[in-house]
């Protein structure tokens, strides 16, 4: 599939959801291992996750919601969630907007 969304964007994108599922990690207290262990990945394919460096799709996404008991949501784009925010910042700076 063929997009024309600006590249640095979409790096920025999933910045925002290892953020969120490292933010997920450590409120259950768990460390990145338990977390590999408990998905049945490698622990640095949740770092690289965490850090925005891996580019994941919908299907891993949902085991991490499940296993860190969060929902999958779509965000609105004027919502007031911080890290929305910064994802709308993020992408009106990636499309040239102000």
């Amino acid at each position: 599939m063929k997009s024309n969304i600006n590249p640095e964007y979409l790096i920025e994108v999933r910045k925002i959801y290892g953020t969120w599922i490292r933010r997920a990690r450590e409120e259950k207290g768990l460390t990145q291992q338990q977390l590999a262990e408990l998905i049945g990945i490698g622990q640095t394919t949740v770092s690289k996750i965490e850090e925005g460096k891996w580019n994941f799709g919908i299907d891993t996404l949902t085991i991490f919601a499940e296993k860190l008991d969060f929902f999958l949501f779509f965000v609105e784009k004027d919502s007031k969630d911080e890290l929305a925010a910064q994802m709308r910042d993020r992408w009106k700076h990636s499309h040239g907007e102000n």
